[in-house]
C-alpha cells in the first residue's frame, strides 16, 4: 500500500481515531438589476407648411364636325352606314311618288371626329408636414442643490 500525503491539521485516515471531516461547497449567485439614468429631454414637434407645387397634365377635346352633303340620285337599296377614313357616313332616304316609285338617295351625313390636345400647367399649394427633434444634456447628479 502507498503512503499518501498528509495534512498536518488533519488527522490521518489511516489511524482509527479518524473523524469525518465536512467540506462546504459554496455557490455564487448573480443578480442583474437596472437603474435608470437621466438622459436628458427630447422634445418632438411637428408643424405643417404650404408650399408651391407644379404640376403638368394633357387636356384632350374631341370636336364633331357634321357636314350635310346633298346626293339626290335614285338608289335600288339603301346602302348602308360607311367609314371613310375617320368620316363615318350616314345614308339619308326618302321616297318620292312619281309615275314609278323610286329610291332617292337625299343627302349623306358626314361625321369626322378632330381631336385636339394641349399641355397645361400649373401651380397649386401643397402641404407637408415636418418634424423637429431638440435634445437636451441630462441633468448632473448633485446639480439640483447648487
Amino acid at each position: 500500500m502507498e503512503a499518501r500525503p498528509t495534512h498536518p491539521d488533519l488527522p490521518d485516515a489511516t489511524t482509527p481515531d479518524c473523524e469525518s471531516i465536512v467540506v462546504s461547497v459554496v455557490v455564487e449567485e448573480l443578480t442583474a438589476t437596472t437603474t435608470p439614468v437621466d438622459r436628458g429631454v427630447a422634445r418632438v414637434t411637428t408643424r405643417v407648411e404650404t408650399v408651391p407645387s407644379a404640376w403638368e397634365t394633357t387636356l384632350r377635346e374631341d370636336e364633331v364636325v357634321v357636314e350635310r352633303v346633298p346626293v339626290d340620285r335614285p338608289v335600288e337599296v339603301a346602302p348602308e352606314p360607311r367609314w371613310e377614313g375617320e368620316t363615318l357616313i350616314v345614308p339619308v332616304l326618302a321616297e318620292e311618288v312619281v309615275v314609278t316609285r323610286r329610291l332617292i338617295l337625299r343627302e349623306e351625313v358626314r361625321i369626322t371626329r378632330r381631336v385636339h390636345s394641349e399641355v397645361v400647367t400649373g401651380t397649386e399649394p401643397v402641404r407637408r408636414q415636418l418634424v423637429d427633434v431638440e435634445q437636451s444634456a441630462p441633468a448632473e447628479p448633485g446639480a439640483e442643490g447648487r
